[in-house]
């Protein structure tokens, strides 16, 4: 995280998101109704859809927030990825509904909005995509799942309403039909990133793995540190806005308990200072001597784990 203060955005961000996709609503679709364009009353029903799983995405960043308990020890986190969950599928599902509704009124096909309403279009994918970019900023620097999918939402909205100018434009050239080809094109995008949104929830409630790049500067680091040998495994999953990190470590079998003790311990403040997003550091010692006994490949044998060659020697990345 490059500032501090950026931990204080995401609830701000999640109430800007909510009531900006709520004027979006309003205002695509009045402007769809009043100029007749098809492509801007879809987009006006999956706003006005979009802003009831935004009030979903809110409560849950505001639970997330909370600090574990006796109950939840290890945080709210993954109360995101519920969220997430919601969010995608409801727009899997509504991005069906509305390429449905894009050819049910099939007088209107005749319709051709005009070339006015370009303006408002313009306003409109512009407003989408400043929101994006503060979403997704707030996103990177808070690790924040749900915050990113709003943010992609946002892109979605602003790609769409191209969708939908080109699709005005075409109508006044005398392409009759393109103001509601261009609403099935938004739906089907609809759907697709409802679709990514849901299978990403799906992941992370499946306990993902944190990727092996940061695995392996992780493991850089635990072998750069005084009194560990070797790396025997490594393994990261996501809970939400951070990680929880597994580790075997060799340590010299001839140590005492406490001397071990001490590594262990100076390892985890290292990790848990290198890596903010970390929130738990497991650490398991093993003595160097069993290194492989057993004539296996210790390594090879756990999924989630990073081979030997991938952890040169070199100063880690905290990105």
């Amino acid at each position: 995280m490059k500032f501090e203060y950026c931990q204080k955005c995401v609830v701000p961000a999640g109430w800007a998101d909510l009531w900006g996709t709520l004027a979006q609503a309003v205002f695509r679709s009045l402007l769809g109704w009043m100029s007749g364009s098809m492509g801007l009353v879809v987009q006006g029903l999956y706003s006005t859809g979009d802003a009831l799983t935004k009030g979903v995405t809110l409560v849950s960043v505001q639970i997330a927030g909370r600090p574990p308990s006796k109950t939840f020890p290890f945080g709210f986190g993954k109360i995101l990825f519920i969220s997430s969950l919601m969010i995608g599928v409801g727009l899997l599902f509504g991005g069906v509904s509305l390429g449905l509704t894009s050819f049910t009124d099939l007088a209107g096909l005749q319709s051709v909005p005009s070339l006015l309403t370009v303006l408002g279009v313009i306003l409109s994918a512009s407003a989408s995509e400043c929101m994006h970019r503060y979403l997704g900023c707030v996103a990177k620097e808070n690790n924040n799942a749900a915050i990113q999918s709003a943010a992609w939402d946002n892109r979605l909205d602003a790609v769409s309403s191209v969708v939908v100018f080109i699709g005005i434009v075409l109508s006044n050239m005398g392409v009759t039909a393109a103001d509601h080809m261009a609403a099935f094109v938004v739906s089907l995008m609809v759907m697709r990133i409802g679709g990514l949104i849901a299978w990403n929830a799906v992941k992370g409630l499946l306990d993902v793995t944190v990727s092996r790049e940061v695995l392996a500067d992780i493991a850089r680091m635990a072998r750069m540190t005084q009194g560990v040998q070797d790396i025997k495994l490594i393994r990261g999953r996501s809970l939400g806005e951070y990680w929880e990190i597994y580790l075997h470590v060799a340590l010299d079998e001839t140590l005492s308990i406490h001397e071990g003790h001490d590594i262990v311990e100076i390892l985890k403040k290292r990790i848990l200072t290198g890596f903010p997003v970390v929130q738990n550091v497991w650490v398991i010692t093993i003595p160097k001597m069993a290194n492989d006994d057993n004539g296996g490949n210790y390594w090879s044998d756990h999924l989630f784990s990073i081979p030997r060659n991938n952890m040169t020697e070199k100063t880690p990345s905290n990105e």
